[in-house]
Parts: structure tokens; sequence; C-alpha cells
């Protein structure tokens, strides 16, 4: 080998040196994406509800939300991170597709959403921060949002008085509820959507409001008007009803529940 040859292949070596020396420290400069590891051994199984408690929630820190669904306007919160607060439970499920989030609350709400949208938003779990008169209501814990325009994002829930938090696949947690054709699945998600929270179909949803379904369905006792007119103005039927007036759903919307419900009237599933 001659001299020149020797030279040439030093100057390779050296070239290959410092690309792979540069490669690493880019590596390394790189920020860590915050992700859900998914357990090859998994050792939860679902459904799976965890109590809100010290041991379990994570992040604590001072939080300002712009626009408060619940309080209105501004309002400051010492908060726990909800995002951080569900990885290390998600990491122990062998398979998180497909999963709804429920907070299910000590006065019988139950608010679902799903598990990418929880992780996707700014979501914090209160403890403290609202007016102390108020305790009583919000207490033990709060769901807020941080996200600009959170307070009108329909995805959102904004419940209190949560104890614990459920997780669950969405075809298990409602396959009571589900309707016994697709020409109703757009009722039934409306119905999902809006009501499922404190009304229960089949003993699946909350408990705030009345059953729905189960043994009897409401749209065999009760008036398709008098529903509509119930929920435009509650108190003008029950003046002791906690159920706020529905004003933002339309008649469009309502036609397409009421289907859902007529559908539901004899289906009671393993009820």
């Amino acid at each position: 080998m001659n001299l020149s040859y020797q030279r040439y292949y030093l100057f390779i070596i050296l070239v290959a040196a410092l690309f792979a020396l540069t490669a690493c420290g880019e590596k390394k400069a790189q920020k860590p994406k915050e992700s859900v590891k998914t357990s090859t051994s998994s050792t939860l199984s679902l459904p799976h509800e965890f109590v809100l408690e010290p041991s379990v929630l994570r992040r604590k820190s001072a939080v300002k939300i712009e626009e408060d669904l619940v309080l209105k306007g501004e309002q400051s919160y010492q908060a726990f991170s909800l995002r951080r607060t569900l990885i290390p439970i998600l990491e122990q499920l062998a398979d998180t597709a497909k999963l709804e989030v429920i907070f299910v609350c000590s006065d019988g709400y139950e608010a679902n959403m799903k598990l990418t949208e929880a992780l996707r938003a700014e979501g914090f779990i209160a403890f403290e921060g609202w007016p102390a008169a108020q305790n009583a209501k919000f207490a033990p814990y709060y769901v807020v949002w941080a996200d600009e325009g959170a307070a009108k994002n329909k995805k959102l829930p904004w419940p209190y008085a949560v104890t614990s938090i459920r997780l669950t696949r969405s075809e298990d947690e409602f396959m009571a509820a589900l309707p016994p054709d697709s020409v109703h699945y757009a009722g039934f998600e409306l119905f999902k959507q809006r009501c499922i929270k404190c009304h229960g179909i089949n003993k699946v949803g909350g408990i705030l409001g009345p059953e729905l379904n189960y043994p009897k369905s409401i749209t065999e006792y009760w008036g398709k008007e008098d529903i509509w007119a119930f929920l435009q103005a509650p108190q003008s039927y029950r003046y002791s009803s906690k159920m706020p007036p529905q004003l933002g759903l339309t008649r469009e919307d309502f036609e397409k529940i009421y289907g859902y419900l007529v559908s539901m009237q004899g289906v009671h599933g393993d009820s």
C-alpha cells in the first residue's frame, strides 16, 4: 500500500468518525417526546377505575384558566396535570386504543371523553382555587382545561366533585346503550355527548338524573312534545328539577335523540 493510498484511507475513516459523532450529538440534543409506552405484560385490566388521591396524582402546579366554563371568566387554580396522571397508568395496559376516560363524580354525574382528546388537550385536576362558599359543590377535584377556546369545545367536559377516573373501551362501556340499528346511531352519539353524563340508558351512564330506558322507556309514558318542552324549561314541569334548560339543543338534534330513545324501547341488553 503506497503512502498516498494510506492517507486517503485515513481521511475516509476520519470523515466517517466525525459524521458518527455529529449524528450522535444531534440525537442527544433532541427533546424526548412525551408518549404512552404500551406494556408488553400488562398489570391492569379494563375497565380500570382509580381513586384520585395524592399517590396517583402527578405534577402539581398553579394554572390560569382564561375562560372557566362553570365559574365563568378567568380563574386560577392549584392543580395536577391530567396527562401526567394518566400516563403511568396507561403504561400498565397492554392496549390503549379506543379508550374512553370517564370522570366519576360524587353526585352521580359521569363525564366521558375519548382518551386521545384527554391526552391532546391541556387538562388539569384542580384541588384548590374555587370560591370557598362553593367547596361542598366542587371538592374534592374539578377538571379544567387551559387550552384556548376550551370553554366552547364540546369535546372537553368540566366535571366537578370528581372522585375517581375510569378507563374503559368505548364499545364495552356503552354496549348496553347502543341502538339496535345503524339508522339511530347519530341519535345515540348525540345522546352520549349531551345526556348520558346525567341520564342512564340500561344502567349505562350517570345517575344524577333518572334512567331513561330501563325498565321502561321515557317515550312510553311521556309525549314527544312534553319531552321537548321539558328540555327547554325543566322547572316549569318540576320546580325542584336540577336540570338546566337545554337551550343549545336544536330541534333537529332533538329529533335524532328522540328517535334513538324510541328505538331503544324494550331493548335492555344485559340489564
